[in-house]
């Protein structure tokens, strides 16, 4: 299928949108933006990974290469002036609802906040025209919101729509929610005050920190009734796995920590011995892999799970000199 240059265009720009939403931290702090029933939240420190040694090393001249060669996204970027490699900061999700469905996708409502540098005007002036020019208001539509340009870009598929707005040169909210959006327009004005429920802000203050990523999960309830499912002795620890949170830290070596919060203490301890297994067994299907084996091998060994009362936890720290085996093999796989 052949797309005209100016519905090609607005593609890439709606896909844009949907993935670009950013917050002023010296107007509000990121969480104060989001949805009161927020149950996940992830960030990644896009500039972080962007000038770590690992992404110097082994992925920035391809990625400059891809773009380069891209003359339809090299056009997108120079017309609203933005280019992710320079001007991309942080890029932050939530989900407010998440339910699993048998045989179907799960129903979730997402938000999205990325820090960045943004032109306003070209990119409202941008989006404008090309709306226009596709002729695409069935698909992708605008309303004013007090002085902001409100977008919805409706998924045929799934019938769903995504709301968008530039908020200002450092800031692009977007959600499935439209409410969700309007209200992270008033809070970061200041005429709305949100409220996040106690335990999601004290899990989210155990994760948060300055590394790559962060994540913080409360298991959804939909979670816990799917794992029913599952064999008794796995259903049953996974039905006593209230939250979680995670760490990923990319500069040379690439370090991790994931910790598991259980009802029960017995649950936990349940919890770290079949970690433990699953580690034995991974370590040992992993060596089938005649290129990679060894490396992926060392990575597993590696891997330490321990246990505190009700937290399990299970951390790694990948050295800088296997992390380059490994990508050179993956590489030499590919060519």
């Amino acid at each position: 299928m052949k797309f005209s240059t100016p519905k090609a265009l607005l593609l890439t720009l709606g896909c844009l949108l949907a993935f670009t939403c950013s917050v002023n931290a010296q107007a509000a702090d990121v969480a104060k933006l989001f949805p009161d029933n927020t149950e996940m939240a992830f960030s990644f420190n896009v500039k972080s990974l962007l000038n770590s040694s690992f992404f110097q090393k082994h992925f920035k001249a391809e990625l400059d290469k891809a773009l380069k060669e891209n003359a339809q996204l090299q056009k997108v970027m120079e017309t609203i002036s933005f280019d992710p490699t320079r001007d991309l900061t942080n890029v932050t999700f939530t989900i407010s609802k998440f339910n699993l469905q048998i045989g179907g996708r799960p129903d979730v409502d997402g938000f999205a906040v990325i820090r960045g540098a943004f032109n306003v005007e070209k990119m409202n002036g941008a989006l404008g025209a090309l709306i226009a020019a596709a002729n695409s208001g069935d698909k992708v539509s605008t309303e004013k919101y007090g002085d902001f340009i409100l977008y919805t870009v409706k998924d045929a598929n799934s019938g769903k729509s995504f709301y968008a707005t530039i908020y200002d040169k450092e800031t692009i909210f977007g959600g499935t929610v439209k409410e969700d959006v309007t209200n992270a327009i008033e809070r970061a004005i200041g005429r709305k005050t949100g409220t996040l429920n106690n335990k999601f802000s004290e899990l989210m203050a155990k994760a948060r920190n300055d590394n790559t990523m962060w994540g913080a999960i409360i298991t959804p309830s939909s979670v816990k009734d799917m794992s029913k499912m599952a064999p008794p002795e796995v259903g049953d620890t996974m039905s006593k796995l209230d939250a979680q949170t995670m760490n990923l830290n990319i500069k040379d070596n690439i370090k991790f920590e994931v910790n598991m919060f259980m009802s029960e203490e017995g649950a936990a301890t349940q919890m770290k011995t079949q970690m433990d297994q699953a580690k034995e067994l991974a370590g040992a299907a992993v060596l089938s892999n005649e290129q990679i084996g060894a490396e992926l091998a060392d990575i597993v060994s590696s891997l330490q799970v321990g246990s505190n009362g009700k937290k399990v936890s299970l951390t790694g720290d990948i050295k800088a000199e296997l992390v380059d085996k490994i990508v050179k093999i993956m590489k030499d796989r590919g060519k």
